[in-house]
């Protein structure tokens, strides 16, 4: 009967990963500082003016809140990663590593700025409702001409709801362009920074810190030990 709780079954787990866990953390605290900072921005162009807090503090709370989200994501993408590799060589499964983890930042990227709108769109549009002169009436003047805002399908608050709407579907999707140009080349700025180390040689995996491969092969029988 097996012991392991599950604490012992995820650690067993993350250890045959094989990965490089300061790479690992390294490309999580890249891509969120970087996808928080564009998360921020966006909060700052569209967003509901009561979310909005200085930059830098903001941007900082954003990015630090996400680095575990974006770890989770990259060892999700490196298992995928490993299963899509199979057997291949080594180039493949760091290349295959590579692009899984531009996949999981853009991805993660994505679902948080989707969040961020969905929850600025909503306070907006209480704002608008409770905004009573776009009950009445009003005009905005095209050359010389007096022209009414909205119609009978669709008043003013209507169009102001719509406009809002169309803001951050447009923002979203500049945003969604722009995490995937930023996160590819940042991921292979920190590959080139850690020397392409992604996965860690099988070998290094059972040998300890301070005892290096050489020192595990036992000398030949018969041979006088060394004293020093």
């Amino acid at each position: 009967m097996s012991t392991m709780t599950r604490k012992d079954r995820i650690t067993g787990s993350l250890q045959g990963l094989g990965a490089s866990w300061w790479s690992v953390g390294l490309f999580a605290t890249v891509l969120a500082f970087a996808n928080g900072f564009l998360v921020t921005s966006m909060q700052w162009t569209v967003g509901a003016i009561e979310r909005l807090s200085p930059p830098f503090e903001q941007w900082m709370f954003n990015s630090v809140t996400m680095i575990p989200v974006y770890a989770i994501a990259i060892i999700g993408s490196l298992y995928l990663a490993r299963r899509l590799a199979g057997q291949g060589g080594r180039v493949r499964r760091l290349w295959t590593a590579v692009g899984t983890i531009i996949i999981a930042g853009v991805v993660v990227g994505m679902a948080h700025m989707a969040l961020s709108s969905v929850y600025d769109y909503w306070l907006q549009i209480r704002h608008i409702d409770l905004s009573e002169h776009l009950r009445h009436p009003l005009y905005r003047v095209d050359g010389t001409t007096p022209v009414l805002v909205g119609s009978s399908s669709c008043d003013a608050t209507c169009e102001a709801i719509g406009a809002t709407r169309q803001a951050h579907v447009r923002g979203f999707l500049l945003i969604t362009k722009l995490f995937l140009v930023v996160d590819s080349i940042l991921v292979l700025w920190t590959l080139a920074l850690r020397g392409g180390v992604v996965w860690v040689p099988r070998r290094s995996q059972h040998v300890g810190p301070d005892v290096s491969a050489t020192d595990t092969v036992s000398a030949p029988v018969g041979t006088p030990a060394m004293v020093g």
